[in-house]
C-alpha cells in the first residue's frame, strides 16, 4: 500500500529538509519537489 502526503508551504527549504529528516528518522520515505 502506498500513502502520499504533500505538504506546505515551508518557510525555506532547510525547514522542508528537516522535516523529511524527522519522517526518515521514523523509518519513512519522504521526497523534496519545488513548486513550479
Amino acid at each position: 500500500t502506498l500513502y502520499r502526503l504533500r505538504a506546505a508551504p515551508f518557510a525555506d527549504m532547510a525547514e522542508a529538509r528537516a522535516l523529511c529528516a524527522a519522517l526518515r528518522s521514523r523509518g519513512e520515505d519522504c521526497l523534496l519537489v519545488e513548486p513550479n
